[in-house]
């Protein structure tokens, strides 16, 4: 189960006027599902295998990045065929979620961390 962790900048007026964090939950899920499902067993993904974390950027205790509106960190597992066009993946996600805010005047990055992890539940 991908991990995305969403920094959001409220200091950018459109997000502080109108608010993204539902439509962009809905965005995330479809779209890191789609960028990070590969052909190696247990890599094929479905929106509902995305969880979303949002925080707020707070200017005191966060140092750097206050630059970006959107910061977008995705945690997933490790396969070989994630691995072999990692960059690809990750300029598709980043190119949709700069045509979809961009023109709104909010700008971030999209960084997609793999490793190898053991998901189980209880």
């Amino acid at each position: 189960m991908p991990l995305v962790l969403v920094t959001i900048n409220h200091d950018n007026p459109y997000i502080r006027k109108y608010g993204i964090e539902a439509g962009l939950a809905f965005l995330l899920r479809e779209q890191v599902s789609a960028v990070l499902t590969c052909r190696d067993p247990g890599g094929e993904l479905e929106p509902d295998d995305i969880e979303i974390q949002f925080r707020d950027r707070n200017p005191k205790n966060d140092v750097g990045g206050d630059r970006y509106d959107l910061q977008i960190i995705v945690f997933a597992n490790e396969f070989p065929d994630r691995r072999k066009n990692l960059g690809e993946r990750c300029v598709v996600l980043n190119h949709i979620l700069e045509r979809t805010y961009a023109h709104l005047g909010i700008h971030g990055y999209t960084w997609i961390l793999l490793s190898p992890a053991v998901f189980v539940t209880f």
